[in-house]
């Protein structure tokens, strides 16, 4: 179960990433993308992080693509502003890039689960039934999916559709 200053990062975690969505620019990331199916990569920079976040708090991503894909890159800003916002160091967002729409995002989703991460988000639509298997091994895991149907229909507490609002 997770603590009260847990659900609220959650929240607010949630809330953050898909609001930065509708309002993030294409521009550089700052990093450079693992090969596919690669390691889960840090990003951020711990000298401007705040105190205010849990240590052991953590948010993945998973993408389809990099930040060579417009749609990625929007995913990939995002999370990294709100985990800036948050106060996260860079070892507490971990992203996935160039994961296709098979079971490699199951195995992502597993790694990022494995590695810590409390809320793990996934920007594909061909990603949802994969995440949701995900969902059903990690149950004290947030998984939420870009654009999906699945979550009203399954009907598991840990698993979302998220999707963007632009203003």
């Amino acid at each position: 179960m997770y603590k009260a200053k847990s659900i609220r990062l959650l929240a607010i975690t949630a809330s953050a990433v898909m609001t930065v969505c509708g309002f993030t620019a294409c521009g550089s990331s700052g990093g450079t993308a693992p090969e596919s199916g690669g390691a889960a990569e840090p990003v951020g920079s711990s000298e401007t992080a705040a105190a205010s976040a849990d240590a052991d708090f953590k948010i993945g991503l998973i993408c389809l693509h990099d930040e060579n894909s417009t749609y990625d890159l929007n995913f990939i800003n995002s999370i990294e502003t709100a985990g800036k916002d948050l106060g996260l160091s860079e070892d507490q967002i971990l992203i996935k890039k160039n994961i296709p729409e098979s079971n490699e995002c199951k195995e992502a989703a597993a790694d990022l689960a494995d590695h810590g991460c409390d809320i793990i988000f996934a920007d594909s639509f061909g990603h949802e039934s994969y995440l949701l298997e995900a969902a059903a091994e990690y149950p004290d895991v947030q998984f939420c999916h870009a654009t999906g149907t699945m979550a009203h229909t399954e009907k598991k507490a840990n698993f979302h559709n998220a999707f963007c609002l632009y203003l």
